[in-house]
């Protein structure tokens, strides 16, 4: 159905908004936009004043204390408000205020105009359009709500200036082909400008609506690449670096510490009697093990320290500005922290140790590889010695 029943629009219009994931995008772009609108008021209302100040001879003092007077409180306030979401954090009631100082600022400009020049020109083209602007400037700002209220603002203060002045018998009817200078009004025309007015503000709320729509599927399309790359280099089970990342990782570290003669340590370890374990209580068991491993040594770690499961129940860990024998005590607080751990699920609860080899980056011409070698050797030789220990390469 190209045109919408009534139910269905106000459905459209109403319903929250269902991707979690993108919430806080709306709010940065609803931010941006806040803050483009706030700068392009200014610059309108520059040009404004400009050009009214010129004419201001022509026009009694009463409009021109709305154009110009008024008009300066308006553009400073414009500046103002400009300046304070330029440098704050934004919040999502600052839309609603500044539409509403918007709408309000129009409409005593226009009433001042109207009451000033004696006859109704200001209900004929300037205070229609300036009421759309402002209705269309409530449209840009991703929020489907706020041109419904931008429209129901300009809807009472266009409607009240035309009661007040009907009210007042200021305000005189006629054809609709009357020129722009003439002092009557086509009530049909009135009629059709808040139609318009009422018109636009749906057909707004239903573009931000479309506009959302379209940044969703852009948002989504981005979220999936993103996890895709995050499953390039995570592991699956335990959540940090799989051992092609921490290889590409590690190759860059070890080109920039012999660049600018850092330290670089490398840690790797081992679950010990890991296959014991599988046997006896199973491998989902061991799994939550792995994962609690994993858990147990990220706090102990910099954040500029890598940890990688580097295949099976073996772990890495590089250590940057670090030598053999920081990455010694950094590998004793892992073992300790390991050791201490129970895990636990159902019927089955376990303890585990680690053996833990350690190596450091030596001769300006040593290699990734060489590094992880002596690594890998240190940590056999742990394992022969007893287990649940440290050797340093």
């Amino acid at each position: 159905m190209l045109i919408p029943t009534l139910p269905d629009l106000v459905r459209r219009l109403t319903r929250t908004h269902p991707d979690e994931l993108t919430r806080s995008t709306w709010f940065q772009e609803e931010a941006r936009a806040e803050r483009f609108v706030a700068l392009t008021r200014v610059v309108i209302l520059s040009v404004w004043l400009v050009v009214t100040a010129s004419v201001s001879g022509l026009v009694p003092w009463i409009a021109n204390l709305s154009n110009v007077g008024v008009g300066a409180v308006w553009w400073v306030w414009c500046v103002v408000y400009a300046g304070f979401i330029a440098r704050r954090p934004y919040r999502s009631p600052y839309k609603y205020v500044s539409t509403t100082v918007d709408m309000v600022l129009n409409t005593i400009i226009l009433f001042l105009y109207h009451y000033g020049m004696g006859y109704s020109t200001t209900l004929k083209a300037p205070a229609f359009m300036t009421y759309l602007i402002l209705g269309f400037m409530a449209a840009y700002r991703f929020s489907m709500v706020l041109p419904l209220y931008a429209g129901g603002l300009a809807l009472a203060g266009f409607g009240g200036l035309v009661a007040y002045f009907v009210i007042t018998d200021n305000i005189g009817f006629g054809p609709s082909l009357q020129s722009y200078t003439s002092p009557l009004v086509s009530p049909t025309v009135l009629v059709f400008q808040m139609a318009f007015i009422a018109a636009s503000a749906v057909l707004g709320s239903l573009y931000a609506n479309n506009i959302r729509k379209l940044v969703d599927r852009q948002v989504a399309y981005e979220i999936a690449i993103e996890r895709e790359r995050q499953l390039a280099r995570t592991d699956d089970l335990t959540g940090v670096h799989n051992r092609r990342h921490f290889l590409a990782l590690a190759e860059h570290e070890v080109a920039t510490a012999k660049r600018y003669k850092r330290l670089l340590a490398l840690l790797l370890f081992d679950i010990d009697h890991f296959k014991l374990v599988n046997d006896r209580w199973g491998h989902p068991f061991g799994d939550l093990i792995l994962k609690e491993v994993a858990e147990a040594v990220k706090p102990l770690l910099r954040e500029s320290d890598v940890l990688a499961r580097y295949g099976g129940e073996e772990f890495a860990v590089l250590l940057s500005d670090s030598g053999a024998q920081q990455a010694a005590v950094a590998a004793e607080r892992i073992r300790a922290a390991v050791a201490a751990h129970v895990t636990e699920q159902g019927s089955a609860r376990a303890t585990v140790t680690v053996s833990l080899g350690v190596a450091e980056l030596a001769a300006p011409d040593d290699t990734l590889d060489a590094l992880i070698d002596r690594a890998d050797r240190a940590l056999y030789a742990a394992k022969r010695a007893g287990r649940d220990r440290t050797v340093v390469a």
